[in-house]
């Protein structure tokens, strides 16, 4: 898991997890420790058969806010799957900007690259951006994550940022 800014990247919050998979469904405690900016490896064994796993859900019972970018979930060695927070929601019981319990679901498998080109006038500097895209193909439509190049000043006046 990583976090998407700096002030509301990581939490010390209890986060549990649940998988949702085709046969049967689990759910676990991920853990208390989320740095900003860091990804966290936990391994959980089971006998139960998931099947394919095509949602997730992440609840805390804490305040300190927690803003997950993208949850990767790799099974018995498989390739991993990629859950991202397309909603850019945060996970938090304090307020109304947040939720104590965020529903991710798998959105495919192909990886798509999208190029941002900024302005060059006055003014088009915008790092505080959060952008998102509904990507449209022959069989329907997802969204992506939040277009974020971990310590680098995207959207920045004249510059072209690639995302994936």
């Amino acid at each position: 898991s990583s976090g998407i800014n700096a002030e509301y990247g990581g939490t010390k919050n209890n986060i549990n997890i649940t998988l949702f998979g085709s046969i049967n469904d689990v759910s676990f405690r991920l853990g208390n420790d989320f740095p900003k900016y860091s990804m966290r490896t936990v391994e959980y064994e089971s006998e139960i058969d998931l099947g394919r796993v095509h949602c997730i859900e992440l609840e805390t019972d804490g305040e300190d806010w927690w803003w997950p970018r993208t949850i990767s979930i790799t099974l018995d060695g498989g390739e991993p799957i990629n859950f991202y927070n397309t909603f850019s929601q945060k996970l938090s019981t304090n307020d109304k900007d947040s939720s104590p319990l965020i529903w991710m679901c798998n959105q495919g498998e192909a990886t798509c690259t999208v190029e941002a080109d900024t302005d060059t006038r006055a003014y088009a500097n915008s790092n505080g951006l959060v952008l998102m895209a509904t990507i449209y193909g022959k069989s329907g439509a997802t969204l992506t994550g939040i277009f974020d190049n971990h310590g680098k000043n995207d959207f920045k006046k004249g510059n072209v940022d690639t995302f994936e």
